[in-house]
């Protein structure tokens, strides 16, 4: 695989650095954590491809993309159904965070075969939590509910799309990835402008 791959990992790991401290610094921990595995994996893929490592890298980066994305996935899912959940329901949704994680663990390691399956039902419930869960005008909702959604319409869309290309959509589904990572932190924290959506302090 060409070196250029390593290029669209870098700018991961990069936006998954910055979204990891702000998630964490607004409280969203799991999210923090969840950011961090798929930073590390986007990171061993920066030095696969950018040291031309194939042969001694692939096999743990691979593992390291299927499962801390799945379980990454899970946690940020897990965190944004916490903050946009009713006040009522804040415990219950941080309670599911560990069932979340098992699930996780499991179909990526016993069955990875079904992990795309799963990882597109993670990357939904964020667009769920944020579309149920906030105030204010519908098309302020719609609009962040778009913003939550660009994950999942790139794994459906753009991962190992034909029409792309294995170049164009290699590179294309890891920067929407840094897209999103940035867009849903922003959106927790209370960056996403006049939305009055109810996140946690």
């Amino acid at each position: 695989m060409p070196v250029h791959y390593a290029v669209s990992e870098a700018v991961l790991v990069v936006a998954a650095v910055w979204s990891a401290r702000q998630a964490w610094r607004g409280g969203f921990p799991l999210a923090a954590v969840g950011i961090t595995l798929i930073g590390v994996a986007a990171a061993l893929g920066t030095v696969r491809f950018g040291l031309n490592a194939h042969d001694q890298l692939e096999t743990i980066h691979k593992t390291v993309s299927r499962v801390g994305g799945l379980l990454g996935a899970g946690l940020i899912a897990a965190d944004v159904a916490r903050a946009f959940a009713p006040p009522g329901h804040r415990g219950l949704a941080a309670w599911l965070a560990p069932a979340v994680a098992g699930v996780a663990i499991a179909v990526a390691v016993i069955l990875p075969a079904g992990a795309v399956l799963v990882v597109i039902l993670f990357t939904a419930a964020p667009v769920l939590a944020v579309l149920l869960g906030m105030t204010g005008p519908l098309s302020g909702r719609l609009m962040a509910g778009a913003v939550a959604s660009i994950m999942l319409l790139d794994i459906l869309l753009v991962q190992r799309s034909p029409v792309l290309g294995p170049d164009i959509s290699w590179h294309a589904y890891h920067l929407l990835i840094a897209v999103w990572l940035v867009a849903i932190v922003s959106i927790m924290t209370g960056r996403w402008a006049k939305t009055g959506h109810p996140v946690l302090p």
